[in-house]
């Protein structure tokens, strides 16, 4: 019995032992099949960079912010003593409502809003049922006109008196103006524009700021008088801009608490309205456009850092919509006006023509679609006519600062022509026919076959958005663009733009530059690309530099097959990216 169980033992061995021989040497000699899930091993190719657009406002909505302290016209020594402050913000209105005209074809659509900032924010409610954005238009300018001088007061050189100042704030407090803000602009369906003015550093009072809860406020005895104060103004009557020494029962000045991080609530609040994002193409969004103004006729350089720290844009703002950084220093109430209008131009992505100071003549180039004329004499004006051969057009104006838009037939030789006194400032800006637009991908990285990724300056058509060759518009397009792509880091690499030749298919780039990403190291990127050679030669540029921001990743693909070229079973090997040491976790599964 024992002898059959062993026989039988030993059989079965040698059958299995058999059967491995024969396996082994069929894995050994024969091809292996790939599994029935394997798929070819595809290239790995560069990404494209995204198809070219142009920023499209729908509906816009701007935010005049202004400062109605009494350091603006009550105090001896006022900041806008001739109440520029008013013929800024209806130079602004002009050209707002001219320039939307003409873009959109009607005059629907686009409003403006004006919050009035002192101890508190108040907003001009312009029907009295809460209309806070008034439309722009033509018929509704005397409705606007009527309240900045109510508000605002009337310019002297339109026979305002002296005497009369309604800016009687005593404070100047920003966390009020920017939560004001911030609920105007919520939901906007295209980036707003926000012109924030001011003419001092922050200066809050600790019973009406937003800074300190009502709790907190409950240690002050005066504030116990502070009673229920309107966030609104009428348009037509009701009371005046509030004023906290007023009335039968003033309040007096008060330090904050020490303990409460003014800086700190300025700026939550404005990094929380900078950092939304509202659409302007298909899938594509943008900051707010931000334009802190501050006007400094002392000057005294401590309350200019200050501003400048508190009301400072970001670098995503100043990308987008080309604005310095910092805030623009007012050196005059004369210059409110031209910057008022320089905000509005590049919001609508125009472009500046240089005149020289005291110049009348400058050159419209052939592809303008309209244009936007601002002046300043040195005595008032009778009258002020801009010429063109035998077309003459009357700017519209009183005093010493006109303003005219032009969107029909607008190229060519113009002149100023001032009666009554003489041109001092001349600013011209442009909506050219065609805008120049960076595209880049959103992650730079190598393709498996060695392809480089690409950076491409597109000439779009403002009509259709629609990219055309360069070439077919200008005939003296440059050969090369200069630029560079610089990681967080610091290390830089020059970019150099070649002229496209007509591919005729898709989109066409009119400048391509190879963007060598395995001699950078991995992380965020901007890409630079300079146009100051296209200015040079009278192209229009709205922008001198554009940059766009990307992620630069260095791609490294392990794949494991046989002789054949195909996968080994049980292998699901992905493309990682590369990682020090080769440390990167590996993704699939192994024998």
């Amino acid at each position: 019995m024992l002898n059959k169980s062993t026989t039988i033992i030993n059989g079965i061995f040698a059958v299995a032992l058999l059967s491995a021989g024969v396996l082994a040497f069929h894995f050994l000699r024969a091809p292996v099949a790939p599994p029935s899930d394997a798929e070819p091993i595809t290239a790995l190719s560069a990404p494209p960079p995204p198809a070219p657009w142009l920023p499209r406002l729908a509906e816009p909505r701007a935010v005049l912010v202004l400062d109605v302290s009494g350091s603006m016209g009550v105090v001896p020594r006022p900041s806008d003593g001739q109440r520029l402050q008013t013929v800024a913000a209806l130079r602004f209105f002009d050209t707002y409502a001219r320039m939307w005209g003409e873009v959109s074809g009607d005059d629907g659509g686009a409003g403006i809003a004006v919050v009035l900032f002192g101890t508190v924010a108040q907003t001009i409610d312009w029907s009295g049922d809460g209309e806070l954005f008034l439309p722009v238009m033509e018929t509704n300018r005397k409705r606007f006109s009527d309240a900045l001088v109510r508000y605002l007061g009337r310019p002297l050189a339109w026979g305002g008196d002296p005497g009369e100042d309604p800016r009687r704030a005593q404070d100047s407090d920003y966390a009020a103006a920017l939560d004001a803000v911030a609920g105007l602009v919520a939901g906007a369906p295209s980036p707003p524009a926000v012109l924030f003015m001011t003419d001092g550093p922050m200066d809050s009072h600790p019973c009406f700021t937003p800074l300190l809860s009502d709790a907190e406020r409950e240690r002050y005895r005066s504030c116990a008088r502070r009673g229920t104060v309107p966030d609104r103004l009428a348009a037509v009557g009701g009371p005046p801009i509030f004023d906290r020494r007023a009335g039968e029962e003033p309040i007096n000045k008060t330090d904050m608490p020490p303990n409460v991080d003014i800086a700190a609530g300025v700026a939550a609040r404005l990094t929380r309205l900078l950092e939304a994002r509202f659409p302007v193409a298909d899938n594509e969004s943008a900051p707010l456009a931000w334009f802190p103004l501050y006007l400094d006729t002392r000057p005294w350089r401590s309350d200019q850092a200050a501003v400048s720290r508190m009301l400072s844009g970001d670098d995503a703002n100043a990308r987008f919509w080309g604005t310095e950084k910092g805030v623009t220093h007012c050196r005059s109430a004369d210059e409110l006006v031209g910057q008022f209008c320089a905000a509005f131009a590049r919001w609508f992505h125009m472009s500046a023509l240089p005149v020289a100071p005291g110049g009348t003549r400058f050159r419209v180039p052939d592809d303008t679609r309209a244009i936007v004329v601002q002046v300043t004499s040195d005595a008032p004006l009778k009258s002020l006519r801009l010429v063109r051969g035998d077309r003459a057009v009357d700017l519209g104006g009183q005093g010493r600062f006109w303003t005219g838009v032009l969107a029909d037939d607008s190229a060519g030789d113009w002149l100023l022509v001032p009666v009554g006194g003489a041109v001092t400032q001349t600013s011209v800006y442009l909506e050219p026919s065609y805008g120049w637009t960076l595209a880049v991908p959103e992650i730079c990285r190598q393709g498996s076959g060695g392809e480089l990724p690409e950076a491409r300056l597109y000439m779009c058509r403002y009509a259709d958005d629609a990219a055309v060759a360069g070439g077919e518009v200008y005939g003296n397009l440059p050969t090369q663009l200069p630029g560079f792509i610089r990681r967080d880091t610091g290390e830089a690499l020059p970019l150099d733009f070649a002229l496209e030749a007509d591919s005729g298919e898709g989109a066409q780039a009119t400048y391509v530059a190879d963007i060598p990403v395995a001699k950078l190291s991995e992380g965020p990127a901007l890409v630079t690309v300079r146009l100051d050679t296209l200015q040079s030669l009278g192209i229009p540029v709205r922008d001198s530099v554009q940059t766009r921001q990307v992620a630069v990743e260095s791609l490294t693909r392990l794949v494991v097959t046989d002789a054949q070229g195909r996968r080994l079973p049980g292998f699901k090997l992905e493309g990682v990216p590369r990682a020090p040491g080769w440390t990167a976790r590996f993704r699939g599964d192994a024998p």
